[in-house]
């Protein structure tokens, strides 16, 4: 039979285990969000970051508002792809980025 600190001091050393790993994990999300909110707006830029969403780990969407437009952006490893554009001032017509 087993000693019964032997049992204690591993059953001690596994929990102590998966709390430093979800301390690790906690802390890769806080520092995932503080990232995104840090690419923010700044005052007295001509361009706002409006909205950003993360769609896999590679790839985000990015509303962008700069000089009276709104652009729709994918961004990614290999290339940052306009999606759509709109005046922001009242007209809901959407450009085709292709056209400009």
């Amino acid at each position: 039979m087993e000693d019964p600190s032997f049992i204690a001091d591993i059953a001690r050393a596994g929990l102590a285990l998966v709390l430093v790993i979800g301390l690790m994990f906690g802390l890769a999300m806080l520092m995932r969000r503080l990232d995104n909110a840090r690419i923010g707006n700044r005052h007295g830029s001509e361009s706002q970051v409006h909205t950003l969403r993360t769609l896999d780990s590679r790839r985000r969407l990015v509303e962008v508002h700069w000089r009276g437009e709104i652009i729709l952006v994918m961004t990614g490893p290999e290339a940052d792809i306009v999606l759509a554009r709109r005046i922001a001032e009242g007209n809901n017509k959407i450009h085709d980025p292709k056209s400009i």
